[in-house]
């Protein structure tokens, strides 16, 4: 047995012979995070080996076993990474996420998000939030556009109501309120209005 891989060697041979689902969930959260397969490759060479030909795989029970057994010393979120990723892909490797999850920062936390979506089979779910945070931002482009048209005008900036209307909106304020009654007053008086409630 080797006694260190090349980590590229390592990580594109995972991602290459990647299987679906749990494993493929649980190789992209050590792959993001990085520190895990660099530690392996360099020092735990025993967790790597050759399956069905395929130049590398990770010994997943054997690297369960060693994280069971507390032989893996890392700080607490190194540690609660490595374990969420076992929890997926090692049936008995338990995690409580009450107890891992408040110790994750926000980049490992979108990590762990993106792994349990791709383990529950829809690992197009970050795509879609992508698509809400840019459609989030083009309406404060908008805000922003109006409040500037309200400024070159010698305006306040917050002048304009319909940069007022959506902002608030976009913050969930509870003047939105205000909108949403306004418009069940309209529909009910202006002549063939009809919604199906989804404020198209």
């Amino acid at each position: 047995m080797p006694t260190t891989y090349d980590l590229a060697e390592l990580t594109d041979s995972l991602k290459k012979h990647i299987r679906p689902g749990t494993e493929g969930a649980a190789v992209g959260l050590l792959i993001e995070h990085d520190y895990w397969l660099r530690r392996i490759a360099y020092h735990h060479p025993q967790f790597v080996m050759v399956d069905a030909g395929i130049p590398y795989r990770l010994d997943w029970i054997e690297l369960a076993k060693a994280a069971g057994r507390g032989e893996l010393y890392a700080s607490s979120s190194q540690t609660a990474i490595l374990n969420i990723a076992l929890s997926i892909q090692v049936f008995g490797a338990g995690v409580n996420l009450g107890d891992v999850l408040p110790g994750l920062d926000r980049t490992n936390t979108a990590s762990v998000l993106r792994a349990i979506a791709t383990a529950a089979g829809h690992p197009d779910l970050d795509a879609e939030a992508q698509k809400l945070r840019d459609a989030n931002n083009r309406a404060w482009d908008v805000v922003k556009l109006l409040r500037l048209r309200s400024l070159r005008r010698g305006e306040d900036q917050y002048a304009d109501p319909t940069g007022q209307m959506l902002s608030a909106a976009l913050v969930n304020d509870e003047s939105h309120g205000d909108v949403r009654r306004e418009i069940e007053a309209v529909e009910q008086t202006a002549p063939g209005t009809t919604t199906d409630g989804s404020g198209q």
